[in-house]
C-alpha cells in the first residue's frame, strides 16, 4: 500500500507523483504561483487529491482501474485542471474559483459521476466526455461569458448544467437511450443547445432573463432523434427570447413556455424525409409581438398554441 504527499510554497514549482499499484493514496498542496502538478495512478482503489492556491496553475491526474477518485481544488484566476479516468465506478470532483480557469474531465467506464463548479470571474471553460453507461455529468458556473460542453455516449446518462451570469454558453450532447438533459441559466443574452439521438430522450431547458432589460436576447435549441422522446423549454421574465424544438421520431412530445414580449418558439416535429407520427406540441405564451411557428408532418399529431398579449402571430402546418 503506497502513500504519497507533497506541499510546494513559492514560484514555478513542479510536482510529479506516479503510482502503480492497489490501496494507493496521492494528495498534493501547491501554494504560490505557476505550478504543475501530474498525478498518475495504474490499479484498484486509488485516491488522488490536488489542492493549489494562487494563480496560473496547472493540476493533471490520470487513474486507470477501478473505484478510483480524483479531486482537484484551484482558488484564484487562470487556473488550468485536467482529470481522466478508465475503468469502474469511478468519481471525478474539479473546483475551481476565479476567472479565466478551465476544467476538463474524461472518463471511460460504468457508473461514473464527474462535477465540476466554477465560481465567479469571467470566460470559464468547462467540459465533461463520458463514454459508458449510468455516467452522471454536473457542471455549476457563476460569471459571464463562460463556457459548458457535456458529451456522453451510452445508456441511462444524466447530464445537468447551471449557469448565473450573462453571455453564457452551454451544450449538451447525449448518444443513447434513457439519457436525460437539464440545463438552467438565468440572466441574459446565454444560449443552450441540447442534441439527443436514441430512445426514451429527456430534455429540459430553463432560461431566466432580468426584468430590467429590454432586450434579454436568450436562445434555446433542441434536438431529438427517436421514439417517446420529450421536451421542455420554459423562458420567463424576458424579450426577443428564440426556441427551437426539432424532433424527429414517433410518439413525442414537446412543451414550450414564454412570458415576454418579441419571442419566437419554432417547434418542428418530422420532416420530409423523416417521419414522425403520433407526435404533441403545447406551446404559451404571455406578452405582445410574440410568435409560434409549428411544422408537423406525417399523420397522427397534435399541436395547441395559447396566447395572452397584443400583436401575436401562430402559424401551424399540419
Amino acid at each position: 500500500m503506497n502513500v504519497a504527499n507533497a506541499t510546494q510554497v513559492g514560484y514555478l514549482n513542479t510536482l510529479d507523483q506516479n503510482q502503480d499499484g492497489n490501496f494507493n493514496n496521492a494528495s498534493s498542496s501547491q501554494t504560490g504561483t505557476s505550478h504543475t502538478a501530474t498525478q498518475n495512478q495504474d490499479g484498484n482503489f486509488n485516491n488522488v487529491s490536488n489542492t493549489q492556491t494562487g494563480t496560473s496553475q496547472l493540476a493533471t491526474q490520470n487513474q486507470d482501474g477501478n473505484l478510483n477518485n480524483a479531486t482537484s481544488t484551484q482558488s484564484g484566476n487562470d487556473h488550468s485542471a485536467q482529470q481522466m479516468q478508465m475503468g469502474n465506478s469511478n468519481l471525478s470532483t474539479s473546483n475551481q474559483s476565479g476567472g479565466s480557469s478551465w476544467a476538463v474531465q474524461s472518463q471511460t467506464g460504468n457508473s461514473n459521476v464527474a462535477s465540476i463548479n466554477q465560481s465567479g470571474g469571467t470566460f470559464n471553460g468547462a467540459m465533461q466526455m463520458q463514454n459508458n453507461n449510468n455516467n452522471n455529468a454536473s457542471i455549476d458556473q457563476v460569471g459571464s461569458g463562460n463556457g459548458a460542453g457535456q458529451f456522453q455516449t451510452g445508456l441511462r446518462n444524466i447530464a445537468d448544467s447551471d449557469q448565473t451570469g450573462d453571455n453564457n454558453m452551454s451544450d449538451t450532447n447525449q448518444n443513447g437511450n434513457d439519457n436525460e438533459g437539464f440545463v438552467v441559466q438565468n440572466n441574459n443574452y446565454n444560449r443552450t443547445e441540447i442534441d439527443q439521438i436514441g430512445n426514451g430522450n429527456y430534455a429540459s431547458a430553463s432560461q431566466s432573463g432580468t426584468s430590467s432589460s429590454s432586450l434579454n436576447s436568450n436562445s434555446i435549441t433542441m434536438y431529438q432523434d427517436g421514439n417517446d422522446n420529450r421536451t421542455i423549454g420554459q423562458q420567463s421574465i424576458g424579450n426577443n427570447n428564440l426556441l427551437v424544438s426539432n424532433q424527429y421520431g414517433n410518439l413525442n412530445i414537446s412543451e414550450s413556455y414564454q412570458m415576454g414580449s418579441s419571442n419566437t418558439a419554432t417547434i418542428n416535429q418530422g420532416s420530409a424525409s423523416l417521419d414522425a407520427n403520433s407526435n404533441e406540441s403545447y406551446i404559451m405564451q404571455n406578452g405582445n409581438s410574440n410568435n409560434v411557428s409549428v411544422s408537423q408532418m406525417s399523420s397522427g399529431n397534435y399541436h395547441t398554441s395559447s396566447q395572452m398579449g397584443n400583436g401575436n402571430s401562430i402559424v401551424v402546418n399540419q
